[in-house]
């Protein structure tokens, strides 16, 4: 195996077993989840602007199979008592036409009883209000094959209420409370319809620990048929895994191992959303210029990673949203080609197993059709927490499998693989490749020198190599002195690598509790005007956050933030030291006044055992200079 070490492993390269059909129906006695034959579990949020009958043709044109829809509770009780499902009747019933699959997400307040967000649910009364709106929901629909989902992201002060903790055991209380409270009213109409609660706003440890709460508070012997997750807080499909795998062993550990679980929403953004806490949520980062190219890229691997972990339900979001949106207005943007290919290619099919690799970032996932044909779709990924560019391309010859077969790429183009044995070449960008019944490719191995550098790597030069003043900052004599953050385990060592002084640090912060922690690491320096740049040599083995605090000659600490792109790679880092920056102290202007006195190099990483983060690595540092 090609090393990537620490939480890849996390990740791991088997699938979830799936649940035998015999345990599901426990969960689902009317059998309404969706087939696992694609393009049936696939499907779309919709919003009430675009909530139509035309609408829901272009869903089914495009090829999804299934959609994501909130019913407001001040909406279709307008009057006490009284429930008016005129405004989506009619849409419902020309889905069933199509043959889509609905998911209604019960939600929202109601000033008749006093209130518009689930605050007004600490009160039993309201609770047992709202419990009867979804339970005469229920039974108008009962029997025509519809998904129910109580809430969207309950954990969270965006959709529960302002005055509270997000991921806290009142949030927690106060959603379980109202789901026994649903489901006690259900239970008494339509005791066999497929309710799912959760929603929960994840994937990062507080949502965890939240997720908890709420299975020791007894939500999972409400009757609930199943679990949803909007795996939010990673930045790469592929870290799904991690978190789906975190979830279903809660739920294993709450005694519902079989509980189907579903993701009922989760999109990539083509840029950062507008400021607040949620300002990077669903953003993948990269350059901006290809942001809509990386949105295509990751629609089709978050829908093939959810098959690969036994994924129930995936819901795309959305439908025409500015930065999430793929149809519509968005309709010119890549993920709208990719969607409709990969809906397109995948028709018919099963998910059947991941192909092994030598190389751990590769996905070659197997999928099956009942006559025998099969689908291969391949692509490499960035390491967890990595940019979309991050990606290492580079050939693989597929064991078992000979040419030529027709491959596909992410916007439909298609031509024929040589003769012999099967090369693929893998990139962020998924290849789907057409394999005849009885092929049976048993693994996936590397061409040898082909693996290429990421995108945006500068690989790093001496100080000699650069024409730079060397510091030599990363010995021993230099001075350092560290200070990791408690609970944190450390080590530094001082070492050579190819005739050059390397500062090395281990460090783990996976014991060092839930939050940011870092290790300061501070060295005196005397860095003089006239020099535009710092620059030092940085090897990871994850993808690795760093900032720069260099205290000037007034005492004024200014910051520089940083990104090691974590491949292994000696990777060129630098530091401007010209304009303005973010500081305090001293002259308390964000200017440089120099000489630069001293340097304190950050690490960052957060604790509480979460596998989606860089809670451990080795970072090398060297040959620092100035120009």
């Amino acid at each position: 195996m090609i090393p990537i070490r620490s939480f890849i492993a996390a990740l791991g390269l088997a699938a979830l077993a799936l649940p035998a059909t015999a345990q599901e129906s426990k969960y689902d006695p009317n059998n309404v989840l969706p087939s696992r034959t694609l393009n049936a579990p696939f499907g779309i949020n919709l919003k009430t602007h675009n909530w139509n009958t035309k609408t829901l043709d272009e869903v089914h044109a495009m090829g999804f199979r299934a959609f994501r829809r909130g019913i407001y509770w001040r909406v279709v009780e307008s009057e006490k008592g009284k429930y008016d499902f005129s405004g989506w009747d009619q849409e419902l019933a020309h889905a069933r036409k199509l043959g889509l699959k609905p998911l209604l997400v019960f939600f929202g307040g109601n000033k008749l009883y006093g209130g518009t967000g689930a605050i007004m649910f600490r009160k039993e009364s309201n609770r047992r209000a709202f419990a009867k709106f979804v339970a005469a929901t229920v039974e108008h629909y009962k029997g025509q094959g519809i998904l129910f989902e109580i809430w969207n992201e309950p954990n969270v002060r965006t959709f529960w209420h302002k005055d509270g903790k997000a991921n806290g055991d009142e949030f927690a209380t106060e959603y379980t409370n109202l789901v026994k409270a649903c489901m006690e009213e259900v239970n008494k109409v339509a005791p066999d319809e497929f309710i799912m609660a959760g929603s929960v706003s994840n994937y990062w440890q507080p949502s965890y620990e939240w997720t908890e709460l709420c299975f020791q508070k007894g939500i999972l012997e409400t009757g609930i048929s199943g679990w949803s997750v909007h795996p939010y807080g990673v930045r790469t499909p592929e870290e799904f895994k991690a978190g789906h795998d975190i979830t279903r062993n809660l739920l294993k550990k709450y005694g519902h191992p079989d509980m189907p679980m579903l993701q009922t929403e989760r999109g990539f953004s083509i840029g950062k959303t507008t400021g607040g806490a949620f300002a990077d949520e669903g953003w993948s980062g990269g350059p901006t210029d290809q942001a809509e190219v990386f949105q295509a890229w990751n629609l089709v691997r978050q829908f093939m990673i959810d098959q690969m972990c036994g994924i129930r339900l995936e819901i795309w979001y959305e439908f025409d949203g500015e930065k999430f949106g793929i149809a519509g207005d968005m309709v010119k943007r890549p993920a709208n080609k990719a969607a409709r290919v990969m809906l397109e290619q995948m028709k018919g099919f099963t998910y059947d197993r991941r192909v092994e690799a030598d190389y751990e970032l590769d996905y070659l996932l197997l999928f099956k059709k009942e006559d025998g044909t099969q689908k291969l779709v391949a692509w490499t990924a960035p390491a967890p927490g990595g940019l979309p560019t991050d990606a290492r391309k580079h050939s693989v010859t597929v064991e078992g499998v000979t040419g030529p077969v027709t491959l596909t790429d992410i916007y439909g183009n298609a031509s024929k693989s040589a003769a012999g044995p099967l090369t693929l070449d893998l990139a962020p960008s998924v290849v789907y490749v057409d394999l005849p019944a009885g092929v049976n490719p048993t693994g996936a191995k590397m061409v040898p020198g082909t693996l290429q550098l990421p995108e945006g790597l500068i690989v790093a030069k001496t100080p000699e190599e650069a024409g730079g003043k060397a510091l030599g900052l990363f010995t021993q004599a230099a001075g350092w002195k560290f200070n990791p953050a408690k609970g944190a385990k450390v080590k530094e060592a001082f070492t050579q690598d190819g005739g050059k002084d390397v500062l090395a640090i281990d460090y783990d912060f996976s014991a060092a509790g839930n939050g940011m922690h870092v290790l300061n690491n501070v060295v005196k320096a005397n860095i003089a005007k006239g020099s535009d740049a710092l620059f030092f040599a940085a090897r990871a083995d994850v993808p690795t956050s760093m900032t720069v605090r260099m205290k000037d000659a007034t005492g004024q600490t200014l910051i520089s933030k940083l990104r090691i792109k974590g491949l292994n790679e000696w990777e060129e880092v630098k530091v401007p030291l010209t304009g303005k920056f973010e500081g305090w102290g001293g002259a308390n202007d964000g200017k440089i006044h120099f000489p630069i006195k001293s340097l304190n190099l950050t690490v960052v990483g957060r604790g509480g055992q979460n596998p989606n983060k860089p809670n451990q690595g080795k970072l090398e540092l060297a040959d620092a200079y100035v120009k």
